[in-house]
Formats: structure tokens, C-alpha cells, sequence
């Protein structure tokens, strides 16, 4: 199996791709996804959700997902359709007829469909020979025939051919193989597996055609026998691409900035309170979060952090007093420290506090409240499913009653008034269970909040696979929770009880999200509980010593929540041949193709790009976040020279690019060195001039002989600094 056609074919499958007039100019970027799940199955671990919707967001796509026991949608009008998914928990859902009818629907008007491990229909009886009619129509029209004859032993079968750029991807097929139906192609198609038994008939369980794709139960995913692991048997990176025809559409990235991998860091206040045993401190009684503030914060000034205190730890009415106080002051003095809230009571479970939410029940849970303020009780989200008070307070403190507005207006508010002026709380980040309810979330973007937490991605030597990475976030109701890009030191360490060293595990999923695909932000997402033991801040440091020496591009994760939100809210407006006008991007801070070794950037017809550069065969585009609308336009030819600087990566963000004859200037703002690089002709002899706002500095830099002009301008950047760079001569 190959990639699908020339780049040109590609391209051309994209821009003439039928669309309805409506928004004829957007590129569709809305996968339709249909599931069943059984209702006490969290939401958050459905199939569809938990392993399909992180490489659409890859590609750029927006999943929307449809619970089919509860209806079927329409595909008229939907002009913003790429294509439909089919994730269902059997083969007996509600709505069976709707759903082939919306399968023969999307086919009719050229929208792929993928299904993925059951077609709806009838169980098949076993050994039982008859077609099921149900799911052959389901097939039918994406072009597939089912002819039954599935039976419950496969020692008779072996594989006649097999596709390894699509099957066999994390979890090989070198074991017994899985009970499958009878699967035949209509017509054209290519059969990523095809097996055959010992009476010669043949069956391919793996087939991608002109109208979709289909693969077969328990051949998209192998899981561990307790369910816990589970790896991906077909390539879900390459599936998507193929069908859904991505390589030419422009994906929406908020992995990456100014060419460089992003990175944030923050922090849950959990801990705050707790006494350190940590070496030097263990006999002086100091807080975990006065340890983190010294050992920490402090000494890595130029990786950024968000701290995000439980206000009841510092309000006196609950826990807090002028010494929990007094940290957070000093904390949030730091240049490198932003202000965030991790809510005012902490809940644990956001559902007890959804509809329904009665503070006469509460009261049963006083008695507990006081034992989790004095003992300091924080991580109780694991409990949820236990009803009983003693072991499952819905919350850390008990203030009765639950006033949402406090949650998370109040919350920001409050921690805000310990900030230094100029600074304040943007950001909830999400307590416990880290799944709230829709009203909580409409409550963070009504009081100006951007919110985050949830995901709990993982990619390390126990999760070994993209099925334990989280999407960018995830819809509830009518809103958008972002999540972390990676799982916290509570998650490594069993919610804190064993191996606290555990989060030296991060660096391996840091390097797995970023190679071969970055699929994730460098993200360093621990508690104030890290501070209490040698082994935690330990690992912890070892963290913080490889990302200090990583390119990276550091922000504040309410800049990573602003520009995760952009990812969802982006449309492309087609403006041109091979050129694209974005709209409502918010902070979205790269654009990226695919595919793209023959293609470079026409920076003529461009608007609002700083620059690119190239990871693989991808080509990611930085945009100016002062640019509400940027247009980016691209054109055959890799990297012809511009005539103009071009931005190849800086670690500092960059706004208002000016460029103008030999001279171009921009606000740049960041932490650490100011390390950039441009591209310019080589021989080149550049001024740069940096104006901070206690300081001007200048200096002469030469173009390298590969067209590279590296600047490195001093620290002190947080603030943001006025650059100007003028071409004084030729080849030195």
C-alpha cells in the first residue's frame, strides 16, 4: 500500500473536494463520529474518544461525536464535513437502520467513512453461515461485502499478505489470530491483511477503498487481558491520512511556536500545606510548596511556571494563614511565575456538583471535611465510584453550600489579590476528578478563564502507545475543556502512595510525543506535594535539567490553553491557488502541511507568517500572533530563497513583524536567552538592536554560509522587548 497518488493529486483531492455554498471557501475539518458505549462507561474512555480522537487532532481534524442509542444526525447542509467515523461497542447498537442509512448517505455525497471494528447488525449465531444483511448494506455502499461464515477458532487460518505501513503497528499479528467474518472488496481496493483458511476461503479484515475504510473487531486494537493496555494493531496516523485525504489540508497546531516545540509547565497547589522530609529541611517544619518555591522555582528562572493554589489553603476561614499566604505572595513576585487558580474547595468529583446538586446531602460529609483539612487529604479523585462519605468526600473542604461562582470567579479573584500588580489569575485549572461539568466550564469563560487539566497522557515503557495520549481536549455540551499534554507526578506515583520517583518516567513520553510525529506540547504538570520527599524533587529536577537543555519555546499554560482553544475554534478560507485565509484563530500559534518536501512558502502572497521550518516532510508555519487573519500561501519549490528575513525558530515569542527594504523590526517576548535564527543571504552583516525596558542592547551578526543568522539576546525578555534589525553591508 502506498501513500495516496503525487503531492499535486493530493493537493488537487483537497481543493476540489464538493462543497456546499454555504462556506464553499472553509476547508472541512469536522470528522462526524458515531459510537455506542454502555452507559456506566465513562465518557472519557470510549473508544472514539479515547484512542480515535487524538491523531484526528494530529491532522487537524475536530472530531463530533454523536451517541447513536440516543439518535442519528442529518448530513444535509453539513459543508464543514471531511468525513464520518464508525466506532461502535457491538454490532447490535440503537439506530441500526439509521446508522447504514447515514453510512449509504455519507457515501452518496463522497464523504469517507471509516468503521472501525463493528458495522451495525445483528449478532452473527456461531458457526452460523448466513450473510448478515444489516451489516452487509452497512458495507456495501463504502464498498465491502460481509458474506458471514465467521466461526470461533482460527488455528485454520494464516496470513497470505500483509501491509506493514498500516497493520501490525504497535501490537504485530504474530499470535493467534482473532475470530472475523468473511470480508471481501466490492472493487478497487488495497487489503492491508488478507488470511486464509485451510478450505481456501479468504478474508481480509483490514481493506481501505475509494469510499472509506473498514477494519475488523479486534483487529484496530489489541487489548491486555485485563483490559488495562491497550496498542493500536493498525496504523491509526496512516488510516486517517489515506482517507480522510490530509496531506494537503492545512492542520491547525498548537504543538509548536515560532518553529519550536512549545513547552509550559504548572502546578496544582495540592501539598501546599504538607511538611517536607526532604534533605535540609525535614527537622525545620517547611512546607512542601516552600520547598518547591527554593529548590524549584528559583533555580530553573528560565523555564516559566504556572502556579495554581487551592484558595481555601490560603483563605484563614478554612486552612490558609499569613504563612500559606505569605508564599504564594513571594511566588507569584517571581518574573517566571504565573498566578492560576486550582479552584476555592477543591472538588474531587465535579458531577456530585452538577445538576442535581443538593446541599442538604452535603451535610453527611461534614464529619469528613475536617479530617481532610487537617490531614490534608487532596487526591481523591480515584474514588469516585464509592458512595461512602467516610471514603469519598465530594470535596477537600466542606463549604456548604457549593456556590460555583466561588469555585472558580471567586477562586481566581481571591488568589489574584496576592499577585503583584500587573498580574492575575487567567487560568482554572481543574481539581480531582478533572472532569467538569458543562455549567463549570461556561462559568470559566464567562468570568474570562481559560481552563485546563485532564488527559493524563502517558507514552513511556508502560504505556507504550499513542492509545494513552489525550487529544488537544474534549467537548461537553456546548463547551471545550483543553487538557494537559501530559500526565502529572500524582499519575506516576499511583496517586501518590509508591515509586516518587516515578516521574522520571516523563522524559521517555516527552521524547515519544515529539518523535517520529509531535503529536504533543513539552509539558511539566506536578503538585506541591513534589516538595515533601528527596525522591519526587529528585525526578522532578532530572525533568527540569533535560528541558533546560532542550529547544524549546516556553509560555505560560494559559498562553497553551489560549492557543489549544485556537485549535478548535480555526477556519481556512480558501483564498487562492494553494492558499489559505485564517479566521478565528484566537492565539493558534503554527499552521502545518504534510507531505509537503515540494513545497515551500510564497511569502509574496503571504500575510501575518513569520517563517517556517521543516520537521520530516512536514512543513510548520509560524504566524504572527498580531495578525487576526493571516494568509498563508504556498507554492512548488522547497526552500527557494526569499527575498526578505524568514524566521526559522526562536525560543521567544514574536509579534508584529515589520519588515521593510533591509530593515525589519518586532516585540519579541520570552524566557531565558533570546535565541533566534533567521534566514537571510549568506555574508550578510545584520545590526540588532534590542531596547528592554531598563536597557538598549546592540550587536553585528554575519549570515552563516547555510543562510542560518543566529542571535541570542541577553535574559530579561519577560516583559517583552522592542527589536530592530537592520542589513548594514555584504559578506564581511
Amino acid at each position: 500500500m502506498t501513500r495516496p497518488g503525487a503531492l499535486l493529486a493530493a493537493l488537487a483531492a483537497v481543493i476540489l473536494m464538493p462543497l456546499s455554498p454555504a462556506r464553499a471557501a472553509d476547508e472541512p475539518r469536522t470528522i462526524l463520529g458515531l459510537y455506542s458505549a454502555d452507559p456506566q462507561t465513562p465518557i472519557e474512555i470510549v473508544r472514539i474518544f479515547n484512542f480515535a480522537e487524538m491523531p484526528l487532532n494530529h491532522f487537524g481534524l475536530v472530531l463530533e461525536a454523536y451517541d447513536v442509542d440516543k439518535g442519528v444526525p442529518s448530513l444535509a447542509g453539513r459543508d464543514d464535513l471531511r468525513g464520518v467515523l464508525v466506532w461502535l461497542a457491538n454490532d447490535e447498537p440503537g439506530n441500526p437502520d439509521a446508522v447504514v442509512a447515514l453510512i449509504a448517505d455519507a457515501a452518496a455525497r463522497d464523504i469517507p467513512v471509516v468503521i472501525l471494528e463493528y458495522a451495525p447488525g445483528a449478532m452473527t449465531a456461531q458457526g452460523a453461515d448466513e450473510t448478515p444483511d444489516r451489516v452487509d448494506r452497512a458495507l456495501r455502499p463504502i464498498g465491502i461485502r460481509n458474506l458471514g461464515g465467521w466461526r470461533p477458532y482460527t488455528f485454520d487460518m494464516t496470513i497470505v499478505s500483509i501491509d506493514q505501513a498500516l497493520a501490525g503497528f504497535e501490537r504485530p499479528f504474530d499470535g493467534p489470530l482473532p475470530p472475523v467474518d468473511n470480508y471481501l472488496p466490492t472493487g478497487e481496493a488495497d487489503a492491508a491483511l488478507t488470511l486464509e483458511r485451510a478450505d481456501g476461503t479468504r478474508t481480509s479484515p483490514i481493506l481501505i477503498t475509494p469510499k472509506g475504510a473498514f477494519v475488523a473487531a479486534d483487529y484496530a486494537i489489541w487489548l491486555e487481558s485485563d483490559g488495562g493496555r491497550a496498542l493500536w494493531r493498525v496504523d491509526p496516523f496512516f488510516l486517517f491520512s489515506r482517507v480522510y485525504r490530509t496531506d494537503a489540508l492545512p492542520k491547525a497546531d498548537p504543538t509548536t511556536l515560532s518553529g519550536r516545540r512549545l513547552y509550559y509547565s504548572h502546578i496544582d497547589g495540592d501539598g501546599w500545606r504538607n511538611v517536607s522530609t526532604v534533605e535540609g529541611y525535614r527537622k525545620r517544619a517547611v512546607y512542601s510548596s516552600q520547598v518547591v518555591m527554593r529548590e524549584v522555582i528559583k533555580a530553573y528562572p528560565d523555564l516559566p511556571v504556572t502556579v495554581a493554589p487551592i484558595a481555601a489553603d490560603l483563605d484563614p476561614a478554612f486552612a490558609g494563614g499569613s504563612a500559606t499566604q505569605q508564599i504564594a505572595s513571594d511566588l507569584f513576585a517571581l518574573a517566571q511565575v504565573e498566578p492560576a487558580s486550582h479552584t476555592y474547595t477543591h472538588p474531587f468529583r465535579w458531577k456530585y456538583f452538577g445538576p442535581g446538586y443538593s446541599a442538604e446531602n452535603e451535610r453527611a460529609f461534614l464529619p469528613y471535611y475536617k479530617r481532610a483539612i487537617l490531614e490534608g487529604v487532596y487526591e481523591a479523585g480515584e474514588l469516585e465510584n464509592s458512595d461512602a462519605p467516610d471514603r469519598n468526600p465530594p470535596r477537600a473542604y466542606g463549604d456548604i453550600p457549593f456556590d460555583l461562582n466561588k469555585e472558580i470567579a471567586g477562586s481566581a479573584r481571591y488568589i489574584s489579590g496576592f499577585a503583584p500588580d500587573g498580574k492575575a489569575a487567567r487560568l482554572i485549572q481543574w481539581s480531582g476528578s478533572t472532569s467538569p461539568f458543562e455549567e463549570a466550564l461556561a462559568a470559566t469563560r464567562d468570568a474570562n478563564l481559560f481552563n485546563i487539566n485532564g488527559g493524563d497522557s502517558r507514552f513511556d515503557d508502560y504505556y507504550p502507545s499513542y492509545t494513552a495520549v489525550a487529544p488537544f481536549g474534549r467537548r461537553v455540551g456546548k463547551e471545550r475543556q483543553i487538557y494537559a499534554s501530559q500526565a502529572n507526578d500524582n499519575i506516576y506515583t499511583d496517586g501518590w502512595s509508591r515509586n516518587f520517583s516515578g516521574f522520571r518516567h516523563l522524559l521517555k513520553s516527552l521524547a515519544r510525543t515529539d518523535d517520529p510525529r509531535r503529536v504533543a506540547a513539552a509539558n511539566v504538570y506536578y503538585h506541591m506535594f513534589s516538595g515533601e520527599r528527596e525522591a519526587s524533587l529528585r525526578a522532578l529536577k532530572s525533568v527540569l535539567d533535560a528541558m533546560q537543555q532542550a529547544e524549546i519555546a516556553p509560555v505560560f499554560a494559559s498562553r497553551y490553553a489560549a492557543m489549544a482553544a485556537g485549535f478548535y475554534t480555526a477556519r481556512f478560507e480558501k483564498a487562492g491557488p494553494l492558499a489559505w485565509r485564517i479566521r478565528d484563530r484566537g492565539a493558534l500559534p503554527t499552521v502545518r502541511f504534510d507531505a509537503a518536501a515540494a513545497l515551500g512558502v510564497d511569502y509574496a502572497r503571504s500575510e501575518g507568517v513569520l517563517g517556517h521550518r521543516r520537521k520530516g516532510d512536514s512543513l510548520y508555519i509560524a504566524l504572527d500572533g498580531a495578525n487576526a487573519a493571516p494568509l498563508v500561501a504556498l507554492k512548488a519549490g522547497s526552500d527557494t530563497m526569499a527575498n526578505r528575513l524568514v524566521l526559522h525558530d526562536s525560543r521567544w515569542e514574536i509579534r508584529r513583524l515589520d519588515i521593510a527594504g533591509g530593515a525589519a523590526s518586532f516585540l519579541a517576548r520570552g524566557f531565558g536567552n533570546g535565541e533566534m535564527r533567521w534566514r537571510a543571504r549568506p555574508g550578510e552583516r545584520w545590526r540588532i538592536e534590542a531596547d528592554y525596558s531598563d536597557r538598549r542592547v546592540a550587536a553585528d551578526a554575519v549570515v552563516r554560509a547555510d543562510g542560518i543568522l543566529a542571535i541570542a539576546l541577553p535574559r530579561g525578555g519577560e516583559r517583552g522587548v522592542a527589536v530592530r534589525m537592520t542589513r548594514v553591508g555584504g559578506q564581511s
